[in-house]
């Protein structure tokens, strides 16, 4: 993003997140929830995969069908005719996708997540490489296309690769059905999730257009990035160890706090520093022309922080225990109080009144579902909130300093971001420190190398 930021202008990025906002409607609106609801179950699912296979082909041929046929009117609703040739693009990487071995989900289920992240990071290189070559040539939406679909085809060859399952056409109706049982609530949650992650861009895209779009999206996206890849890594961790445990309430637990705490420990200080220098970060990586998004990351951060606290500790838990029904309630009162305040948020904010509208949606379904993960691991509410006492009073000190020492620097005549950062990530560790809490830091390493590690304890 830092680089493809100084090659491609905001409004390039706002066409690519129409056509990506299209692409990511269609793949909502036709989530099956096979590949869950294969994680999830604890007895052999060799013999529902073929079953699986076969429906993510016929979804992608489908969606790949519906995206080349809506282009047209997505332009017109848009405003902007020049997404049609780019969501067409696209709807090729819909296609590829649907063929992707449906064995990569042993990964998960069998924690094997060296391969996981194997067949992940080769998806996302070779996204980065074909994308930042296309810049350098043509400085426009279309290398953002070029790298998605690189993307695509490597990760489904990849996929082949790393897993030596074969699957082939067979369709049995009683296992589809078995597995739609618990795949229904996954459909419902990610049509509430793509109302509430995607609403946002679609009005603001509407209202405001495709470089506001831009300045927004860039914004999200460094706002949300440290909990989406910290959450991305560690839910896959949790959501198997969870289903592991069962029926054994003191072990899943003692989990739940594990993981509650060492995302604590990562997520409060990273949001402190976007929140503190979000104007130096944002004219240091990115340049001069994406400085009207600053605000926005400051206030987008937060949903960051939100959403990884409430997506680590909560989703994958309760998809464990075989009750998404409580994702699905908590989404649809976040879906609720984000559709009665965004436009009256836009109206007196603008931009700014969207994001905030985005954060408080987030607060109220964190809410519940910090009421319904204790209910489930039967922890005390003092004790869930002592977990990340520390590391939010550390991230608080630390931001202040970080804010002192940015607001000295210009005074001195010193325009180095290092010095902020330094100073804040020094205070944070001292204070980690001092209320014995470093080494409990430091199991990151050890819960990303093997979450049997967390199941054993």
């Amino acid at each position: 993003m830092v680089v493809l930021a100084h090659l491609v202008a905001p409004d390039d990025f706002g066409m690519f997140g129409i056509a990506m906002l299209t692409l990511t409607m269609t793949e909502t609106f036709s989530e099956t929830g096979f590949q869950a609801a294969l994680v999830q179950k604890k007895r052999d699912t060799h013999l529902y995969l073929q079953t699986a296979w076969t429906v993510q082909v016929l979804r992608g041929v489908f969606l790949a069908a519906i995206l080349y046929i809506a282009a047209p009117y997505v332009a017109r609703f848009f405003h902007e005719l020049e997404v049609i040739s780019l969501i067409r693009s696209l709807s090729i990487a819909m296609l590829v996708r649907g063929f992707t071995n449906i064995g990569i989900i042993y990964f998960q289920k069998e924690l094997e997540f060296r391969r996981q992240v194997v067949y992940q990071l080769s998806g996302t290189l070779a996204d980065v490489a074909v994308a930042v070559t296309a810049a350098l040539l043509l400085r426009n939406a279309w290398a953002l296309v070029y790298g998605w679909l690189a993307g695509s085809f490597t990760q489904v060859a990849v996929s082949y690769l790393l897993h030596p399952y074969r699957p082939s056409f067979r369709f049995d109706v009683s296992k589809a059905k078995e597995l739609c049982h618990f795949g229904k609530w996954m459909f419902s949650l990610s049509v509430l999730v793509f109302f509430i992650n995607q609403g946002d861009d679609a009005f603001l895209g509407k209202v405001l257009g495709a470089t506001e779009l831009g300045f927004y999206q860039m914004a999200f996206r460094i706002g949300m990035l440290p909990a989406t890849v910290f959450t991305l890594a560690v839910s896959q961790i949790s959501f198997p160890v969870y289903a592991k445990l069962q029926g054994e309430q003191y072990r899943l637990r003692m989990a739940f706090c594990r993981i509650l705490e060492i995302t604590a420990l990562v997520i409060f200080p990273i949001t402190t520093g976007l929140i503190a220098l979000g104007d130096h970060l944002t004219y240091f990586f990115l340049g001069a022309p994406w400085l009207p998004m600053a605000p926005l990351l400051r206030i987008l951060a937060l949903k960051g922080l939100i959403w990884a606290l409430a997506g680590i500790t909560g989703g994958p838990l309760y998809m464990a225990i075989g009750r998404p029904d409580i994702n699905l309630k908590l989404n649809l009162a976040q879906a609720a109080v984000m559709s009665c305040l965004i436009y009256p948020f836009y109206h007196f904010w603008g931009a700014k009144g969207i994001a905030a509208t985005v954060v408080i949606a987030m607060a109220a379904n964190y809410g519940l579902n910090i009421r319904h993960s204790l209910k489930v691991t039967g922890l005390s509410a003092s004790d869930y909130f002592t977990t990340f006492y520390h590391p939010l009073c550390g991230s608080v000190l630390a931001g202040v300093i970080g804010v002192a020492v940015g607001l000295i620097m210009p005074v001195l005549g010193l325009k180095s971001l290092t010095l902020p950062l330094l100073s804040m990530l020094s205070t944070y560790i001292i204070w980690l420190k001092g209320a014995g809490k470093l080494s409990s830091l430091l199991e990151l390493t050890k819960m990303l190398k093997g979450a049997k590690i967390i199941a054993e304890d």
